[in-house]
């Protein structure tokens, strides 16, 4: 924390393995943010935001020139919220079986950025995907051997599907 401005920087190779599993539960003002930029951040277990003392958010920001792809399941911990922000970025999950997505994708204000869907077995939405007027995602794309479902907003420009689509919730 060189500088009092609680920043971690990291240049990571394909070979390079680390883990996130607390950076604080203060206050609003020192939520930890993951900022994905210039590649492609490949996570083959879950995303899990850990139980927190008082109300914390993870926030990852993923990039024009990012990307995210998760192959587990992304839950939240009591008094932990998980939201990706996509700023044209893009963001997958590609497990080979169900997953359980618990946080909140959104789009930075751009109508942009790309939710794809791949990989076999049910990948299940609980909360928020995309916003209101220009929070909308670009894109959702929901690949022929995958299936989503979506139990709770779903705001998103164009979608594209060769596999299954179930939309539950307010769209």
């Amino acid at each position: 924390d060189a500088g009092n401005n609680n920043t971690f920087v990291a240049t990571l190779n394909a070979a390079t393995a680390f883990s996130v599993t607390s950076m604080t539960d203060e206050d609003d003002a020192h939520d930890p943010v993951i900022t994905v930029d210039n590649g492609i951040v490949t996570v083959t277990g879950a995303v899990a935001g850990i139980a927190a003392s008082a109300t914390d958010v993870l926030s990852f920001t993923i990039a024009d020139d990012g990307g995210m792809a998760i192959g587990g399941n992304q839950t939240q911990g009591n008094n932990k919220t998980v939201v990706f922000t996509l700023q044209g970025g893009s963001l997958e999950f590609n497990g080979a079986s169900a997953q359980a997505i618990a946080g909140a994708i959104l789009s930075d204000a751009g109508n942009d950025g790309t939710l794809t869907l791949s990989g076999a077995g049910k990948k299940t939405f609980a909360g928020v995907i995309g916003g209101a007027g220009t929070h909308e995602l670009g894109t959702l794309t929901v690949a022929a051997d995958a299936e989503g479902e979506f139990n709770g907003t779903l705001d998103v420009v164009t979608v594209s599907y060769l596999g299954t689509l179930q939309i539950d919730g307010a769209s």
